[in-house]
C-alpha cells in the first residue's frame, strides 16, 4: 500500500472520530434532552408582610403582602365581605395595597391571599385602624317628659382612640362621674346614656354631649322639654330599668 493512500485512510479515521465526539457532546448538553422535574408548594406569606396598622385620618399607609410557593403564588386582597376598596372595586392584585387619604370608612379588616393552584392557599388578615377625633351624635335633639317623671338622654360617639373622657355638660355643670351616667361599648361605637330623674322646672333645657380623646374634643346637645304627659318608653319601663341600669337623681 503507497504512503499516500495510509495517510488517506488516517485522516478519514480522525475525521469520523471528532464528529462521533461532537454528536456526542452535543447531545449530552442540549437542554431540550433533558427531562425538567420540579416539586410543587403551596403558597407560605412571610412573617414581614403587613400584620396591623395605624393611619391618621388623611393620611396614607401602604400594606405589603409577601409570599413565596412553587409555582410562584398569585396574590389579591380583599376588605371582609368583599366591601370596596379604596382602589375601586372588591379586589386589588399585587403584593402591595396603597390606601391614600384614610377615611373612617377605611377601617377595618383586610385579606391578603396567596394562591398559585397547589392546596388551599394562604390567607393572612390585616387589621387597619384610622385615628380621629371624637364624632359626637344625638339620635333626637329634642326630648319631651312630663315634670315627676324620669327620661333619657342618648348621644353616639365614635372615636380612635377611644375618648378618654365623657361628659354631660348644663348650666355650665358638669356630670363627669360615671354615676350620673351609663354607656355601652361596641368597638368605636359607643353609646351614653344620661338619665334624668324625678323631673322639675329646674331639670329643662339644654344637656351637652362632650367626648375628648387624645385628638381633640367634640359636642352634642339635646333640649329637654315639658310635656303635658309623661312619655313612653323611659315611664313605662321604669321599674325594670332602675333594677338592672345606674340611676341617680340630678
Amino acid at each position: 500500500m503507497s504512503l499516500t493512500r495510509i495517510i488517506l485512510l488516517l485522516l478519514v479515521v480522525v475525521t469520523i472520530s471528532q464528529t462521533h465526539f461532537v454528536n456526542s457532546l452535543l447531545t449530552t448538553t442540549n437542554p431540550a434532552s433533558e427531562s425538567h422535574t420540579f416539586v410543587e408548594q403551596e403558597p407560605v406569606i412571610f412573617e414581614n408582610s403587613t400584620k396591623s396598622v395605624v393611619v391618621s385620618r388623611g393620611l396614607s399607609v401602604q400594606l405589603s403582602c409577601y409570599a413565596s410557593g412553587v409555582p410562584q403564588p398569585r396574590i389579591y386582597w380583599h376588605r371582609v365581605n368583599y366591601i370596596l376598596l379604596s382602589t375601586g372595586g372588591s379586589i386589588h392584585r399585587g403584593y402591595l395595597l396603597n390606601i391614600t387619604n384614610a377615611t373612617i370608612a377605611d377601617r377595618g379588616i383586610y385579606y391578603c391571599i396567596a394562591d398559585n393552584g397547589v392546596g388551599d392557599g394562604a390567607r393572612r388578615h390585616v387589621k387597619v385602624e384610622v385615628e380621629f377625633s371624637p364624632t359626637v351624635s344625638v339620635p333626637l335633639t329634642r326630648v319631651a317628659q312630663a315634670l315627676n317623671h324620669n327620661v333619657d338622654l342618648e348621644c353616639h360617639i365614635e372615636a380612635y382612640p377611644p375618648p378618654s373622657a365623657i361628659t354631660w355638660i348644663k348650666d355650665s355643670v358638669l356630670f363627669t362621674n360615671s354615676v350620673y351616667y351609663f354607656s355601652s361599648r361596641t368597638n368605636e361605637h359607643i353609646v351614653s346614656i344620661l338619665r334624668v330623674q324625678k323631673i322639675d322646672e329646674s331639670r329643662y333645657g339644654n344637656y351637652t354631649c362632650k367626648a375628648t380623646n387624645s385628638l381633640g374634643s367634640n359636642v352634642a346637645t339635646v333640649e329637654l322639654i315639658e310635656s303635658e304627659v309623661p312619655v313612653c318608653p323611659t315611664t313605662c319601663t321604669q321599674q325594670s330599668t332602675m333594677e338592672t341600669n345606674i340611676e341617680v337623681e340630678i
